[in-house]
């Protein structure tokens, strides 16, 4: 289940380097899937400097993400809404799992199961009806698979 989520995925300010000034690095991206810019910043003990930049991209052959309101205030009714995208070559039956948990009417908050057809590099939004019952935070756990692939994510939000 992906929920580590960063806007710095890797810094080392003090990464050495073989003869050549040649360096290696690993390190496990965080869980966004997007693309990442790497920035690299040298210097010499006579003070010389160098930049260089290159990039990467973390992907799935399945995303899901929230789409959520921006606001949501004790007593709202809502959809509480998730992204489900098809990375791949083949159009796909994707199982769709949602459940929330917290301050919400629980007589309305039964987990939304849900099959959905996606076409290849296709995006689909599957929604689930919710009503706030206090101030708080409601929990959100989703998940998209098939016998490809699968991804998983949780997500707060505060009322």
């Amino acid at each position: 289940m992906r929920n580590i989520f960063k806007f710095v995925g890797y810094w080392n300010p003090s990464l050495m380097v073989d003869l050549k000034g040649n360096a290696n690095v690993e390190f496990e991206a965080p869980d966004n899937l997007t693309g990442w810019r790497v920035l690299i910043l040298a210097t010499t003990p006579t003070d010389a400097m160098g930049l260089g930049e290159t990039g990467f991209k973390v992907n799935k052959p399945t995303e899901i993400r929230p789409v959520m309101p921006n606001q949501v205030t004790e007593g709202d009714s809502f959809e509480a809404a998730f992204s489900i995208m098809n990375r791949t070559e083949t159009k796909r039956e994707i199982s769709v799992l949602l459940k929330a948990q917290g301050d919400i009417d629980a007589k309305n908050a039964a987990p939304l199961q849900q099959k959905i057809m996606l076409e290849t590099y296709k995006r689909a939004i599957v929604k689930m009806p919710l009503q706030t019952k206090n101030s708080g935070k409601i929990t959100f756990f989703a998940s998209a698979k098939d016998q490809i692939d699968g991804d998983a994510s949780e997500h707060v939000l505060l009322i």
